[in-house]
């Protein structure tokens, strides 16, 4: 078996080897990755096909799962609860606007004989409500507008 000699290696501990295999954080991740693809068996011919690393089925599959629970694990902790938003609104709308005939060469318009006068652009906005009765706000990441009255 290829991977860590007999012994301690403490700094190696921190990377990912140790108490749980004598594989190298390099073995270990390449072995996850093939038994992410494919089966344990097929992941183990293919470690010692390409890397030249004998390591027996098994191992790569109690390597995969450890491995994959701790990714589990971490991915846990690292997602912040999120803070309760008001509702979103989005609304679109599109109109034609007035083009050069540069910018529609080759198009096929609605006007009589096929002219083109016009490209249909699209208007979103996203906005919360927030104050329902006094006004309505619009919320954008540079500030706040307030549109319909005087905001709360």
């Amino acid at each position: 078996m290829f991977g860590l000699r007999e012994g301690q290696f403490p700094a190696r501990r921190g990377a990912g080897a140790g108490i749980h295999t004598k594989l190298s954080p390099a073995v270990q991740r390449m072995s996850a990755t093939a038994a992410s693809m494919v089966s344990f068996a097929e992941a183990a011919r293919l470690l010692d096909e390409i890397a030249g690393l004998t390591v027996e089925a098994k191992q790569v599959e109690r390597t995969a799962e450890r491995l994959g629970r701790e990714v589990a694990e971490r991915e846990k902790m690292d997602v912040p609860a999120l803070p309760v938003r008001p509702t979103a609104y989005l609304g679109m709308d599109g109109t034609g606007i007035p083009v050069r005939k540069s910018e529609t060469a080759g198009r096929l318009g609605k006007q009589p004989g096929g002219a083109v006068r016009t490209r249909e652009m699209k208007l979103v906005l996203v906005w919360t409500a927030e104050a329902r009765d006094k006004a309505m706000a619009l919320t954008l990441p540079w500030g706040r507008i307030n549109l319909l009255g005087q905001g709360g």
